[in-house]
């Protein structure tokens, strides 16, 4: 999905900054491949153990990478690591100046993979298969889960709770994703509650532990990634990085308009200096000590320059 909103000129709502490494012309760093594996397969494995109903085992996970997921997004504005269409209307609806909608996307992924896999798992050889059997089935398993997840089971969440809420109602993208989070919750809840005598004795130690789980997988999650994410961003000056990579195409004037998704909705083509909107943008054109530096129009490769976060 990513590769969509980077490369495909119909969408192109999404930019990253310079890495070490890139590919795709410059548009994809390749840390944020390894990056997918992480916020993918963490959360998918760490309720594994736990033993839970398929739709349970899905609710946990989703949680556990929604939560993870917005302090990383958070923390990548922040810090220009990435940037959005400042008018894309996927996009309007913002926290913090993170789109609501990217922290949708990643709980309904995650929701859909976990449910996926769970389904494809009941195919999976016995132990007496032929280890050339097995490995046809996991890889076959590994292969059609994503796509199946991603371009189909995904689509439910977003029928179920985002259309309904923002689409059709009208109403802040933040409502849609806290009524599916609380949804989630509900779900996973009920799951404890009704294994509360058989974890009673095993929620610290043991065979399916609580415990067990977080110390596998869930340790690298909780123990390290969000504490450093956090300090990262607490402590980081952001008004001392300046920004050179492609970008939304800047004008001098922010009234032309163009179609995207396909001619669905209209957006505003460029972004320009009078329109940047410092609480949601999280940078601008004035660098500290530096001189203004505004690009010339029709440009996508320029330098913005970070802000200190603004208090909401």
């Amino acid at each position: 999905v990513e590769l969509f909103t980077v490369l495909e000129r119909n969408i192109s709502n999404f930019y990253h900054s310079q890495a070490t490494v890139m590919l795709l012309g410059r548009r994809e760093p390749l840390w944020m491949l390894f990056y997918y594996i992480l916020f993918q397969v963490v959360p998918v494995a760490v309720p594994r153990p736990l033993r839970l109903s398929p739709f349970s085992e899905a609710a946990y996970a989703a949680l556990l990478a929604s939560f993870f997921h917005q302090i990383v997004d958070q923390v990548g504005l922040q810090l220009l690591w990435w940037t959005w269409h400042n008018d894309d209307p996927i996009y309007r609806d913002r926290r913090y100046g993170v789109p609501v909608a990217s922290t949708f996307w990643v709980t309904a992924n995650v929701w859909a993979l976990c449910l996926t896999l769970r389904a494809l798992h009941s195919f999976l050889p016995s132990a007496s298969s032929s280890p050339f059997r097995k490995t046809a089935i996991v890889v076959m398993a590994g292969v059609l889960g994503g796509p199946l997840a991603t371009l189909g089971v995904m689509h439910l969440p977003f029928m179920s709770f985002y259309h309904p809420v923002v689409t059709w109602a009208q109403l802040h993208a933040n409502w849609a994703l806290w009524v599916f989070r609380g949804f989630l919750g509900l779900v996973v809840a009920r799951a404890i509650a009704s294994r509360r005598g058989a974890w009673s004795f095993t929620f610290f130690k043991g065979k399916g532990s609580v415990w067990e789980a977080s110390n596998s997988l869930g340790a690298v999650l909780v123990g390290f990634y969000v504490p450093f994410l956090l300090v990262l961003g607490c402590l980081a000056d952001p008004s001392r990085l300046v920004r050179v990579s492609l970008g939304q195409a800047f004008g001098l004037s922010c009234e032309e308009t163009e179609p995207c998704f396909w001619g669905a909705f209209q957006r505003q083509r460029f972004v320009c200096a009078e329109g940047v909107q410092p609480l949601r943008d999280r940078y601008d054109f004035h660098c500290r000590g530096v001189p203004a530096n505004v690009p010339r129009g029709g440009m996508e490769w320029y330098a913005v320059c970070g802000m200190e976060a603004p208090v909401e």
